[in-house]
């Protein structure tokens, strides 16, 4: 199974509401489509390392959130 990397520019660890936006980001893909996600910091954004492709990612978002 293909495993993507989604940077999420707006999510960084300054300020402390850009910190709690990545992890709310990372709490509902981890509960509820993506159990195996994984959330780290790079180059100060927040990265997301999920099965969902972006066109996937989008589609839970917007239609299933």
């Amino acid at each position: 199974m293909a495993v993507f990397e989604h940077r999420l520019g707006g999510c960084s660890p300054q300020p402390l509401g850009s910190y709690l936006k990545a992890l709310g980001v990372f709490r509902i893909v981890a509960e509820q489509a993506d159990p195996a996600a994984v959330g780290f910091w790079k180059d100060e954004r927040f990265v997301l390392r999920t099965t969902l492709d972006e066109a996937a990612l989008l589609s839970f978002f917007c239609e299933r959130y």
